[in-house]
């Protein structure tokens, strides 16, 4: 009879300590576009430019940041990553407009795309 509790207490340690070693699976965060990336704008009005897109990402997923060229730093009015890649909109005072570069590619880079739709724009990780 002794016999019989030790083994039942047995298997109910054993379960237990099984139940309690389990690891409960997290998914990996989704890639973020966050960080540092150094860009070329290529054939604009001002030639070819070369910048720095800063992004940062908030808790709530709310990317902001600045785009810093020929020593000018533009903060961004928004940026907004989609199914079709990273928008970033700044405003280029020197000509009075608004700035839009169109990126595609995934979040680790490198990106391709366009700037105001006309400019071939690539970016790539820093």
């Amino acid at each position: 009879m002794n016999k019989y509790v030790f083994l039942s207490l047995l298997l109910v340690a054993l379960t237990t300590f099984d139940c309690a070693s389990k690891k409960v699976a997290v998914a990996p965060a989704a890639p973020s576009y966050a960080g540092e990336w150094f860009v070329d704008i290529a054939a604009t009005p001002l030639g070819d430019v070369q910048g720095v897109l800063r992004l940062d990402k908030d808790e709530a997923g709310n990317y902001s940041g600045k785009f810093v060229a020929n020593g000018a730093e533009y903060n961004l009015r928004s940026a907004t990553v989609g199914e079709e890649g990273l928008r970033a909109v700044f405003y280029f005072s020197d000509y009075g407009v608004d700035v839009e570069m169109a990126l595609t590619g995934e979040a680790t880079g490198p990106l391709d795309g366009v700037t105001n739709e006309e400019y071939v724009t690539t970016a790539q990780r820093r």
